[in-house]
């Protein structure tokens, strides 16, 4: 089996709630595991952010 498990939107998450659990593979394993994911907003579109800061904004997150 090749799946892995895609989280996103992990930046709009309420307060208090973690992902770590599922991103370190722990709650639901999957042989692949998972990667998180933080995709430009509808605004970042609209305010033409482009994909070179996204990707830098996403690493930070991340970080």
């Amino acid at each position: 089996v090749r799946t892995i498990g895609v989280i996103t939107k992990l930046d709009l998450m309420d307060e208090g709630t973690d992902a770590r659990d599922i991103l370190e593979n722990k709650l639901l394993p999957l042989r692949r595991g998972y990667i998180g994911v933080v995709n430009r907003s509808q605004k970042d579109i609209e305010g033409r952010k482009d994909i070179k800061n996204a990707l830098a904004a996403e690493r930070k997150f991340f970080l």
